[in-house]
C-alpha cells in the first residue's frame, strides 16, 4: 500500500523577497534610464485569427541576454540561469542564446512577490 505522500514548500525567507523586490527596482530604472534605447525590440501586434490576424500595431519591448540581465540587476549569473530554470523570468525566444523580455519579466516577478507575501 502507498501512503499520501505530502510535499510541502517552505515560504520565502524574507531575503527571497528583497532580492526580488530590488531585482524589480533594479528593471525600472533600467528602463527609465538613457541604456534601455539600445535594447528597444518592436514586437508586432496582431488582431486575433479570426478578425483576419492583421497587424495592428507595434509595441516597444526591451529584450536583454541572461548576462546583460545580471549586470542590470546586480545578480549573479548563476542565480539568473536558476531563474531562468525555474521560469521565474520572461523568455522571449530561445536560440544561440537566451533573451530575457524585461517589461514581461516585471510582471512575473510582481506577480511572484505578491505570492509570497
Amino acid at each position: 500500500e502507498f501512503g499520501e505522500l505530502i510535499i510541502r514548500v517552505p515560504r520565502s525567507g524574507k531575503l527571497q523577497r528583497r532580492r526580488i523586490k530590488d531585482t524589480i527596482r533594479r528593471l525600472y530604472d533600467f528602463l527609465n534610464g538613457s541604456d534601455a534605447e539600445k535594447y528597444g525590440v518592436k514586437v508586432p501586434i496582431y488582431t486575433p485569427k479570426e478578425y483576419g490576424g492583421i497587424k495592428i500595431a507595434a509595441s516597444v519591448n526591451h529584450i536583454v541576454s541572461c548576462a546583460e540581465f545580471a549586470n542590470i540587476t546586480g545578480r549573479n549569473i548563476k542565480t539568473v540561469y536558476s531563474w531562468v530554470n525555474n521560469k521565474l523570468l520572461a523568455i522571449e525566444r530561445r536560440s544561440c542564446c537566451t533573451a530575457i523580455n524585461v517589461e514581461k519579466t516585471i510582471e512575473e516577478l510582481k506577480k511572484l512577490e505578491k505570492k509570497l507575501s
